[in-house]
């Protein structure tokens, strides 16, 4: 009797550890495809953004130069100025030390998160079965 009970205690216990596994899982991924979707949403209009001050720029630019074309060359040499300075040197290091910070804060942050949770889950007092 009491060893049933035990067993149907215990196989209850992992039903319930297994759940909770599902349900951070699943909070888990759909964090992250927020946070996926979210990125991509801001990418893609940072891009057009960048595009059309770009295309702007370079159009003011041929105004004041009086040339057709020379805005969209000074307009590029900018961009690979920018981009070799991000690939090499000082920039490259910028980037890498930005990211890596990222995405330590981002795995502290889910850490926490979880070690929070699992105190709460031990601060509760446990259902006590009876046994008649």
């Amino acid at each position: 009797m009491i060893f049933d009970k035990l067993v149907e205690n215990v196989l209850h216990y992992i039903e319930s550890r297994f759940e909770l596994f599902k349900l951070e899982v699943e909070e888990s991924l759909s964090s992250a495809l927020i946070g996926l979707i979210r990125g991509s949403v801001v990418a893609v209009l940072g891009t057009a953004a960048v595009l059309f001050v770009s295309v702007g720029l370079a159009n003011l630019l041929n105004h004041w130069l009086q040339s057709p074309y020379a805005g969209y060359f000074i307009m590029g040499g900018l961009y690979l100025l920018v981009m070799f300075a991000l690939v090499t040197g000082p920039g490259e290091r910028m980037l890498r030390q930005n990211v890596e910070r990222g995405v330590q804060q981002a795995f502290e942050k889910r850490r926490k998160k979880t070690t929070e949770g699992s105190a709460e889950a031990k601060s509760q007092k446990p259902e006590v079965v009876n046994e008649s």
